[in-house]
């Protein structure tokens, strides 16, 4: 820039206009130059942090897939091994009033009594994409399976709101009413029922309403599953397809 000073101040002072215009423009092009450059590293050292930050987010959702997939598929195969069959049973003993299988029943109706709740959270998936880095990165497929993702969670989160309304404000008024409900805990290893517990339980033999609880709830369960396993799906091609793009 000395020198550019140094020709310039010649220029003006023997009057050579051509040669003053163009040092002018030369100090002109060294400074723009020089800003593109800086700009260019600039973004370089953005889209570079990006992308770290893109791979770290990477690593831990696919650690947050694993966790949860595990638990979804889980909770599928309980429903549909356990739960499911029980309450068929359960339904079999009541619509054919089966006074011989009360044992049988107080085990198996124990799947309609109030349970915990199964709603699905993802905090780092859902911070991923408020952060933008979905849409950084651009990738079609990424973008619909995130899409998928989202339904089939909310999907999930709804059934489970529906099935814990279900359960607390139809069913449990019910067995409470026509059974002892502590005898039939979900939590409890081995239920012990006396007279009186057995007695209850005759109650619900052949009993209309008690066969249409568990109809309805059997389609909630039947539906759960539905949305247990679509989701995991999602989940594990969201897995697949963050390992390709790494």
């Amino acid at each position: 820039m000395k020198l550019f000073r140094k020709f310039r101040l010649q220029a003006v002072t023997q009057k050579k206009i051509k040669n003053y215009f163009k040092y002018s423009i030369g100090e002109i092009l060294i400074v723009v130059i020089g800003v593109m450059i800086a700009v260019y590293l600039n973004n370089w050292n953005q889209a570079y942090q990006t992308n770290l930050e893109i791979e770290t987010y990477f690593e831990r959702i696919q650690e947050e897939i694993n966790t949860n997939s595990e638990f979804i598929k889980g909770n599928s195969l309980i429903t549909k091994d356990s739960m499911i069959p029980s309450l068929v049973v359960a339904r079999s003993i009541i619509v054919n009033g089966q006074a011989d299988s009360l044992g049988a029943l107080s085990k198996k109706i124990r799947f309609l009594t109030e349970s915990e709740s199964l709603s699905f959270q993802f905090p780092v998936i859902d911070e991923f994409v408020s952060k933008g880095y979905l849409s950084q990165i651009n990738d079609t497929k990424l973008n619909q399976l995130i899409t998928f993702f989202n339904y089939y969670k909310a999907q999930c989160n709804i059934t489970d709101e529906t099935t814990r309304n279900y359960q607390i404000h139809l069913v449990k008024p019910f067995l409470l009413k026509n059974t002892r409900y502590a005898d039939l805990d979900i939590y409890l290893d081995q239920p012990i029922l006396d007279e009186e517990g057995y007695r209850s339980l005759t109650q619900l033999l052949k009993n209309r309403e008690a066969e249409n609880l568990i109809s309805l709830y059997l389609s909630h369960l039947t539906n759960s599953c539905a949305n247990f396993d679509s989701l995991f799906d999602v989940l594990t091609q969201i897995h697949g397809r963050i390992e390709e793009i790494k």
